[in-house]
């Protein structure tokens, strides 16, 4: 007896998107219920690294989301006036290479419903990287710019922001331009949690009897639950490609069911099976009499517009041959694999947990035959290595299998336990210095994934990392490079960095002023400078980096008035030693000739409270403020040669700042 699929309970991490979805207020995406107007959905994915972290039924969180939202978009209705849009972000870069905080990409543009592309693109997405949360929502804002309707963003993440970016103000922008943001966490902790408040609608996968409650307050807010309709669905057995007319039955289990859910078939004459089935994702089981396992093929989708005709065929045994370098690799490590046998087209060889239809990572294999480099993930499982090739209507067909199972690795950090913020410090490491593995410093706390400054581990042994400049207690880790998890941890507690300096109470503006570092903090990234009294931290005028003990000049402000000369931190901006300086007003004499001979050089002397760029000049009498003829740097000294104009005429000599161009001094000079 045919069984309705869409009448069992639902995978729990499913409810938070139908709640989301259903409560739009237009409902645009509910199943028959038409929008008032266009409706512009972007999906937003999180594919960083942490998504190989598994949920607390055991599956990972990236193949998780990927199957949601492989069943919502079968399920969406061909409704004309409904656009769906596909980006996802850390899915192309890893999360310590240059410009993964904009790896986010817009993958399926917000134009219809294209399924087939939505679902090939979902079903491709691998995690890799960084957590760019803020920029994506700033590209979502540019993506739905323009487009009338309701407009709908739904972010799906498993942490929250890890590139610095304001997600706050960018979720204010999609409010203040209309868009409705909806937000679906993965066992987010209390911390994530809260960094999303206020910020759209919210839902948080944490448990099965928490997502059920949250499908019935759906159902209850979208409108009474009505039977699904269903969609005929063919499939064609062929075997050495003529039909399969013996031994071999046919079963869909839905994306996100048991197998015990599984519709079955009813079998016609050529090879042929029929049934009906609601939209949605499926895996098809075909049990064959001729081979030990039965043929499974994932990615399915049952679609309202069709056709829902698929073509499976059936071989007696497994072809291509898989080779691992050793089938009890290290966690993480990059394991070397052969094949033979494989089409002369080749195919991907995928990372399959075991006793899951789950892939997790995948790397291409051109030609029959061949070897090929993966990086396994950091966590001690059994997987299986499969060799897969793309069959028409976007399945895929498995050639061959192999069993491997990773073992667990043993990772040390040695550093010291207190140390002063800024510094320099030595940390060794053990451990299996796997691609890109590195070690970083972050504050305690921190999600996992997150970096601050880091050393990859092929620099050597010990490496030298400065610690942040500001103090608190945080953790030394070890990451692997790949997916970013965490392999072993060090507590690290900073002392405030510290240091002295000496100046003169008084100098005159616009001179050079020697500043003693008496107490280096010793990091050669503080600098000096001078600003005005009580100015904020993060200003600064000419400064000077600060190596180590000693006496640097600085030029002192053009404005008389009372300032400070401060000892700061480069990338935080602490304020480290201060002291207070008066700067009492430029002053400058001159003493020239009265009259001068036209084109001929005469001296000038002069007398300042200036620097060495300060400068000497001739312009015609009342000329505008900055303007100068023919000069001479004080630098040069006392007295100076200029050269008078061509032009008979009455002129001024001047004195001017060699910043501001300034006049401080004039003397008028009649040229014959």
């Amino acid at each position: 007896m045919l069984r309705s699929v869409r009448s069992l309970v639902l995978a729990p991490l499913l409810a938070p998107l139908l709640v989301l979805l259903l409560t739009a207020p237009a409902a645009a995406l509910a199943q028959g219920a038409p929008a008032a107007g266009p409706s512009h959905v972007e999906l937003i994915l999180d594919a960083s690294g942490s998504m190989f972290n598994k949920l607390a039924d055991g599956r990972y969180r990236i193949v998780a989301a990927k199957e949601v939202l492989a069943e919502l978009v079968a399920a969406l209705p061909a409704d004309a006036d409904l656009n769906v849009g596909y980006r996802a972000y850390g899915s192309e870069l890893q999360a310590t290479a240059a410009g993964s905080c904009e790896d986010s990409r817009l993958y399926v543009p917000i134009e219809g419903v294209d399924r087939q592309l939505l679902l090939t693109t979902v079903r491709n997405t691998q995690a890799r990287g960084a957590t760019p949360i803020a920029y994506s929502l700033e590209r979502a804002l540019e993506d739905l710019d323009g487009r009338t309707g309701e407009r709908i963003v739904v972010l799906i993440t498993d942490g929250e922001e890890g590139c610095g970016g304001d997600v706050r103000a960018a979720a204010q922008a999609l409010k203040d331009a209309g868009i409705d943001l909806r937000i679906i966490g993965f066992d987010l902790d209390e911390l994530a949690r809260a960094s999303f408040d206020g910020l759209g609608a919210f839902e948080n996968a944490t448990s099965a009897a928490e997502l059920l409650a949250a499908l019935n307050r759906a159902v209850e807010a979208a409108a009474a639950p009505v039977a699904p309709a269903t969609y005929p669905v063919r499939v064609t057995l062929t075997r050495d490609g003529e039909p399969a007319e013996d031994g071999a039955s046919v079963a869909f289990q839905p994306a996100l069911g048991a197998e015990a859910d599984a519709a079955w078939f009813a079998a016609e004459a050529g090879g042929v099976f029929r049934t009906e089935l609601p939209a949605g994702g499926y895996v098809a089981r075909v049990a064959d009499a001729l081979s030990a396992e039965p043929l499974v093929v994932s990615g399915l989708a049952v679609t309202p517009e069709g056709p829902n005709e698929f073509a499976f065929e059936l071989a007696p045994r497994l072809d291509v041959t898989l080779t691992p370098e050793t089938v009890t690799p290290n966690a993480g490590a990059t394991l070397t694999i052969a094949w033979e046998g494989a089409p002369s087209g080749g195919g991907y060889i995928a990372l399959v947990p075991a006793g899951l239809d789950a892939l997790l990572r995948y790397e291409w294999a051109e030609g029959p035959a061949g070897e090929l480099a993966m990086r396994l993930p950091a966590e001690a499982a059994e997987y299986e290595l499969r060799f897969l090739v793309d069959q028409p209507g976007g399945t895929t067909h498995m050639l061959g299998v192999t069993s491997i199972e990773t073992q667990p690795v043993t990772v040390t950090l040695e550093a010291p336990a207190e140390t002063t913020a800024g510094q320099v410090i030595e940390v060794v490491w053990h451990g299996p210095d796997n691609a890109a593995d590195y070690v970083t410093i972050v504050p305690v706390g921190t999600p996992e994934g997150a970096w601050g400054a880091y050393e990859y581990t092929e620099r050597g042994n010990p490496l030298a990392l400065r610690t942040p400049q500001t103090d608190g207690e945080y953790e030394i880790r070890y990451n692997d490079g790949f997916s970013d998890v965490t392999l072993a941890t060090l507590p690290l507690t900073l002392a405030p960095a510290s240091g002295a300096i000496r100046a003169p109470a008084e100098a005159s503006a616009g001179s050079v002023v020697a500043v003693e570092v008496v107490e280096p903090s010793g990091d050669p990234t503080h600098y000096v400078t001078i600003v005005r009294a009580g100015a904020p931290a993060t200003e600064w005028t000419d400064y000077a980096y600060v190596h180590d003990a000693g006496t640097f000049e600085l030029l002192t402000p053009e404005e008389p008035g009372e300032y400070e000369v401060r000892y700061v931190t480069e990338e935080e901006y602490i304020v480290l030693a201060s002291v207070p300086i008066s700067l009492y007003p430029l002053t400058a004499s001159l003493q020239a000739p009265e009259t001068v001979v036209a084109g001929q050089r005469f001296p000038v002397f002069w007398e300042s409270t200036g620097y060495w760029a300060d400068f000497v000049t001739i312009v015609p009498a009342g000329a505008p403020e900055g303007d100068w003829g023919d000069y001479a740097y004080v630098a040069d000294g006392s007295p100076l040669e200029l050269t008078a104009p061509e032009e008979p005429g009455r002129y001024e000599v001047r004195y001017l700042t060699g910043r501001s161009y300034s006049t401080v001094a004039s003397q008028p000079i009649e040229v014959r």
